[in-house]
């Protein structure tokens, strides 16, 4: 079953061009990945340093192949000196999405 991961990412003040730099590539590490579907960043309007890193995975268990694997740490290698404290995840499988007045149910499976 597909997942979505959903990271809450605070940065250090200051840090956030080069927390954007580093993500880029990052993000790059982790698209390439074969349990990957999709990599989306988005950065907080009220709070610059807020981050979220949206992630469609083919299955948890595939997520779960790319944390143990070296391509983690080279991912986590881009960002990690500019991360103000650790962020928080969350996975879901159940997506509403809403585009020009339709309404559609997408369940993951």
């Amino acid at each position: 079953m597909s997942v979505t991961e959903v990271a809450q990412i605070l940065v250090k003040a200051g840090a956030e061009s080069e927390f954007v730099e580093g993500m880029n590539i990052g993000a790059g590490i982790i698209a390439e990945d074969a349990g990957c579907v999709s990599v989306q960043v988005l950065q907080g309007v009220e709070e610059p340093r807020r981050f979220a890193l949206l992630i469609d995975w083919n299955s948890i268990e595939e997520h779960e192949t790319f944390r143990n694997s070296p391509r983690f740490a080279d991912y986590r290698a881009t960002i990690s000196e500019f991360l103000d404290g650790p962020p928080s995840f969350s996975h879901f499988d159940l997506r509403i999405d809403l585009v020009a007045g339709s309404h559609s149910i997408l369940r993951h499976s």
